[in-house]
């Protein structure tokens, strides 16, 4: 039988309160990831409302506001959200965490 790090009982490798901590993590990453997807708009590919540069202040150097343009510009919300989870349930397999 497969033995999940976050099962219940005695062959869980994680404390239970690990784990109520660790649901806690997700649950507050995945809802601000639907709130981010929800402000900037689904169904539209990345973060761009309007042009960025009518975000920006008149005064901002050119190199800023092209990283600005890349940032919200190429973003796919879906994979970002992948990588996220990807990355967090990654780091819950450390030793520090169990």
């Amino acid at each position: 039988m497969h033995s999940h790090p976050y099962q219940r009982g005695k062959r869980a490798r994680v404390p239970e309160a690990s784990a109520y901590a660790s649901l806690r993590t997700v649950t507050s990453y995945a809802l601000g990831a639907a709130l981010n997807e929800v402000a900037w708009g689904s169904g539209q590919e990345g973060c761009r409302p309007t042009a960025i540069g009518d975000l920006l202040r008149p005064d901002v150097p050119p190199e800023l506001a092209e990283v600005a343009e890349v940032f919200c510009g190429q973003s796919d919300p879906g994979a970002q959200f992948d990588l996220g989870l990807g990355l967090m349930l990654r780091g819950m397999d450390t030793p520090e965490c169990t």
